[in-house]
């Protein structure tokens, strides 16, 4: 983490009545004759703030408002020298919904690499839960393709930024779900192959949770916000992530267990990826929750989940961590009945 930040507002939510297009609008500022002025209105707004810091806010006021009303062309002698623009600047490339299972609700912006777009959407797509998609689709509206569909408790959710680009990786965040269900940073290749969770937000007490916006690269060093929690104010946080920090490990397999007297032994296999570095330990959580891991933190593939309640019914997962943080949970194992 680089700094924690001292207030955020999450209360900002997207307005999603509809699905959303992706469109092209041509931009075209008036020039205005017998003013001395030329070009966009955002030269001008920057010219009044800085006449406000100079002389006052009263004469900066007067003259941003004089210069909107010049381009809006009420005043006498300020004649546009070029037309407004027109519907013919505008064209929408894709109607999101289009196609099955497809995307929802975009919130960020296109990234560009070549003459191709990547961009995301934060809600449907093939799952239930309508986690959202990755798409691309070329600069002229054709060639759309859904790469990848967030979905289930381990990938990650719900997306609310842009795509960071780098070689031929698109890296990216998602605001809620993964491993410990605070968001994730994740990369994938350009043609939807190789989608993998670099960290589990929530991994560590201080480091945030739901990651809001995108990813800026500098170097080889990725930098992001958290929305929430983290940091000595528990506000949110700024982090940096190295590109040579490897992965968090796969989810361990083959889980089994075996009930006991008011406790249960849950035995596993390692995950097939370490996520490039070693692993520290496992964790197993009991479902429904309550079931404490005697051995939680030890690298032991056999734990005793302690404090269940005989004559209920619980399947058990695992979860690895190592350097980077936790990995995803397993699947659930057998079902098992406490006794005496």
């Amino acid at each position: 983490m680089v700094h924690s930040l001292l207030h955020c507002d999450n209360s900002a939510l997207p307005d999603r009545s509809k699905a959303g297009v992706l469109i092209t609008l041509s931009v075209v500022f008036p020039s205005i004759s017998n003013t001395g002025f030329q070009g966009a209105l955002f030269p001008a707004r920057m010219k009044g703030a800085k006449m406000r810091r100079e002389k006052g806010f009263v004469v900066g006021l007067v003259i941003g408002i004089a210069v909107f009303i010049c381009i809006a062309g009420f005043l006498p002698g300020c004649a546009h020298a070029d037309s407004p623009p027109t519907t013919d600047d505008f064209s929408v490339l894709y109607s999101f919904g289009s196609v099955a299972n497809d995307g929802a609700y975009p919130l960020g912006s296109l990234t560009p690499s070549g003459s191709t777009f990547y961009g995301m959407t934060s809600g449907i797509g093939n799952y239930a839960d309508g986690s959202g998609t990755i798409f691309r689709i070329n600069a002229d509206g054709t060639g759309y393709q859904v790469l990848y569909n967030f979905g289930g408790v381990n990938n990650g959710a719900n997306p609310h930024g842009d795509l960071t680009v780098s070689g031929s990786t698109l890296y990216g965040m998602t605001l809620g779900a993964g491993a410990l269900g605070a968001g994730t940073i994740f990369k994938i290749n350009m043609d939807g192959t190789g989608y993998q969770v670099l960290y589990n937000f929530g991994s560590v007490q201080s480091d945030g949770y739901c990651p809001y916006g995108s990813l800026t690269l500098s170097g080889s060093t990725l930098y992001g916000m958290t929305q929430q929690h983290g940091g000595s104010n528990g506000e949110g946080t700024i982090f940096s992530w190295s590109l040579t920090s490897g992965a968090v490990p796969g989810a361990p397999t083959k889980v089994t267990a075996k009930p006991g007297n008011a406790q249960a032994t849950v035995s596993f296999t390692v995950p097939a990826s370490t996520g490039g570095s070693s692993i520290t330990g496992y964790t197993v959580t009991s479902n429904p929750a309550g079931g404490v891991d005697a051995n939680a933190g030890k690298t032991s593939t056999t734990h005793t989940v302690k404090k269940l309640t005989n004559g209920q019914k619980y399947t058990f997962t695992v979860k690895a961590k190592n350097a980077v943080g936790f990995g995803p949970a397993s699947e659930a194992s057998n079902s098992v009945t406490p006794n005496p």
